[in-house]
């Protein structure tokens, strides 16, 4: 749940950005002095500082504006909700209400309208093992993350560069600072995208699958890799995205969780399959998957896998769970 900030959060978070002010003030004054004495290499340090004013600036409005109470915030940006959020179509609301051929699996009874139901859009293939393989569940955006680490790294390291050549301690110790932020926002992206090339294959019964059915679960872990720990298990959590001021945040809630795996590892050696046959029966009266333009409701297998000498992995297979129509 969002709640307001204290004085202390709220002092961190101007304090952080204080740093980017100065930086970008200073850049941006100085850069405008030399361009009046006619230095025309002086116009690149412009966006720099206009760049480094703007995020500064923009992380002390979100500080101040977190000191407010959530009905506050609410009430400043309330607005009426679209039709599609309020009242689905015809065509939706009749999906979960469609009650011939009963004994037919899910995928053939929606199959009509899965591209017009308000739920996941999911690719899936058949599986070696069990009925459908289905794909990673990313909540991060990757485009986004390469986009901000390219632009980031691109203003920084320059004038880093700059200030080190020039001999500039002072400034090159001020940027060192951004420096490294952009340097951390890499590697953590390069660890995560190497730690997905360990992830295993998953496999279920039915995609998608009815409330209350059993579902098989298929967990095939190739090697090389020395596992320490390796826990599986079923979760259904509900993501909720919503705006403060110019910014979008969400919240996840987790509604169902349950662990079907949880030991030890071992070592898998290269061309080797570590394989997990496991079953779950989803309750009856948990909710559906859903998805709008600001709520989801996602099912996912979960695998978290500690491998030693690599980076670890804590990843969400994705697939849809839909009620059984009633008789």
């Amino acid at each position: 749940m969002a709640t307001r900030s204290g004085p202390i959060a709220t002092l961190a978070k101007i304090g952080f950005a204080l740093p980017f002010v100065g930086v970008g003030g200073w850049a941006f004054v100085a850069a405008l002095r030399d361009v009046a004495v006619g230095h025309s290499s002086a116009w690149v340090g412009l966006p720099f500082g206009g760049a480094f004013l703007f995020a500064g600036g923009m992380i002390i409005r979100g500080a101040l504006l977190d000191t407010q109470s959530p009905e506050a915030r609410a009430a400043k940006k309330r607005r009426p909700l679209p039709k599609s959020d309020v009242l689905p179509p015809a065509a939706e609301r009749d999906v979960y209400r469609h009650a011939a051929g009963l004994s037919r699996s899910a995928r053939e009874l929606y199959a009509d309208v899965l591209d017009t139901a308000p739920v996941q859009r999911l690719e899936t293939l058949p599986g070696r093992v069990l009925a459908r393989t289905i794909s990673l569940h990313s909540t991060a955006s990757t485009a986004a993350e390469v986009v901000f680490m390219v632009v980031w790294n691109g203003i920084t390291w320059p004038f880093f560069l700059v200030m080190v050549e020039s001999r500039n301690i002072l400034g090159s110790l001020f940027l060192l600072l951004f420096v490294s932020i952009g340097s951390y926002v890499t590697f953590a992206f390069v660890r995560r995208r190497i730690g997905r090339r360990r992830l295993p294959r998953v496999e279920i019964s039915a995609e998608p699958t009815y409330l209350g059915d059993e579902l098989s679960i298929h967990v095939d872990q190739s090697g090389p890799a020395r596992v320490t720990r390796y826990r599986i298990g079923v979760s259904c959590k509900e993501v909720v995205r919503y705006s403060v001021g110019t910014s979008t945040r969400s919240e996840e809630h987790v509604v169902f969780e349950r662990t079907l795996f949880d030991e030890p590892g071992r070592s898998v050696a290269r061309g080797e399959h570590w394989t997990h046959d496991l079953v779950l029966t989803l309750p009856a009266d948990a909710p559906a998957s859903f998805a709008s333009e600001n709520n989801q409701l996602l099912w996912l297998v979960t695998v978290h896998a500690e491998i030693a000498g690599w980076p670890d992995y804590d990843e969400g297979f994705s697939f849809r769970a839909l009620p059984r129509p009633a008789t």
